[in-house]
């Protein structure tokens, strides 16, 4: 039985389909939905940052900018989750996203990651994986992976 659904979000449409997924898993279950978004890699990749954030910020005011920008991110999948009458937990996180997915779910008890993916095949796909694919090789608990199209 899935008492604790992760599900990992991100800005793409994949994320919708699964946390609609989520939350019938979780009424289905009585579960709680952890929404986790890792945020932090955006701010570690150098000079990625100039020209979104400007030059003249030092990397205190980066992060704190990609930390408000991962909130944004977050909000209003936990008020969907919420208004469907799930409980929620709701974290930001910084790192490599599949390997603090696969901590957040080791470390919180977690019985089933649900996860969108993108619908890329082939060549579209990056030669080492999506982020999606390495959680679901490397994972110690199931996953769900929700396809884009119906």
């Amino acid at each position: 039985m899935h008492k604790q659904i992760l599900i990992p979000v991100e800005e793409h449409e994949g994320t919708e389909k699964a946390i609609e997924y989520g939350i019938e898993l979780a009424k289905q279950n009585d579960a709680t939905v952890h929404i986790l978004h890792v945020a932090e890699q955006i701010a570690s990749r150098g000079t990625f940052h100039e020209g979104v954030f400007g030059d003249d910020l030092d990397q205190e005011e980066i992060n704190e900018r990609v930390r408000d920008r991962a909130s944004e991110v977050i909000e209003p999948y936990a008020k969907q989750v919420e208004e469907a009458g799930v409980q929620t937990v709701t974290k930001v996180v910084g790192g490599s996203p599949h390997k603090r997915i696969r901590a957040y779910a080791d470390e919180n008890d977690i019985d089933v990651i649900v996860m969108g993916t993108r619908g890329r095949t082939g060549l579209g796909r990056p030669l080492l994986g999506s982020v999606t694919e390495r959680v679901v090789r490397l994972s110690n608990v199931p996953v769900i992976t929700i396809p884009l199209k119906d």
